[in-house]
């Protein structure tokens, strides 16, 4: 189990190609926090030829950032300058996902280098998958912190609009209240950023409990006891 304060959904993006029927040949898969400008059609006739995903350079760009890159890059075997992308828009060929255990080898990596798993699925599957993945045209993944006057899809990584203190592209957060607005919430206001601190604290700590009560299980190292067989099956969905 990671140490982030993201909750444990956002994992289930990595097993996509095992709950979909087993003969379709391509995923595109959203984060929820997104506004699509475009129909995504495009993004389902994209040719990966032989590349596992096709995504958007992340904000830190390379493995070697700063800022959002990863502190044991070399020791991963990656260069510096290894493009690294975001994982909140993915196209997958789910076939060869499948045939390669990308799942199984993203979880692995997570565990053995879970101090530097930031952002725990995208540093796994960027790992696991460097220089297999096709980059796309950037607009398809438009980050709030851009200025993009014509973003294909809008991602509200970071701070998200429903917060005060979100301080990003105002224009994307006016967009996203034009849309609220045709729902049932609808009168919704933003509430202050205790609240995403708080809740980000609640699945840190969430984690921190899944990992102690399995710690205190007594029964999980017996073969074959209903309790190894759940502690195995946590395992693999994290």
């Amino acid at each position: 189990m990671d140490r982030s304060t993201f909750p444990r959904n956002v994992f289930v993006r990595l097993f996509i190609p095992y709950f979909i029927p087993q003969e379709l040949t391509k995923v595109v898969y959203l984060d929820v926090d997104m506004i699509a400008h475009q129909d995504i059609t495009p993004l389902w006739s994209i040719d990966l030829g032989n590349k596992l995903v096709g995504a958007v350079v992340d904000r830190a760009e390379v493995a070697g950032s700063s800022w959002g890159g990863y502190r044991n890059y070399q020791e991963l075997g990656l260069q510096a300058d290894t493009k690294i992308f975001n994982s909140g828009l993915l196209v997958i060929n789910p076939i060869a996902w499948r045939q390669q255990q990308i799942t199984e080898r993203v979880i692995r990596c997570i565990e053995e280098n879970v101090k530097y798993a930031v952002f725990p699925d995208q540093y796994g599957l960027n790992v696991v998958l460097a220089n297999q993945w096709l980059e796309l045209d950037r607009r398809w993944n438009c980050y709030a912190q851009s200025d993009e006057a014509n973003p294909y899809i809008i991602h509200f990584t970071g701070v998200k609009p429903i917060y005060t203190s979100y301080h990003l592209n105002k224009a994307y957060q006016e967009e996203f209240y034009h849309y609220l607005r045709m729902t049932p919430w609808h009168q919704y206001n933003p509430v202050g950023g205790w609240n995403r601190f708080l809740l980000k604290q609640t699945h840190k700590m969430s984690k921190r409990w899944h990992r102690l009560t399995n710690w205190l299980n007594p029964f999980k190292e017996i073969p074959g006891s209903a309790s190894a067989d759940t502690s195995t099956t946590r395992y693999k969905l994290l």
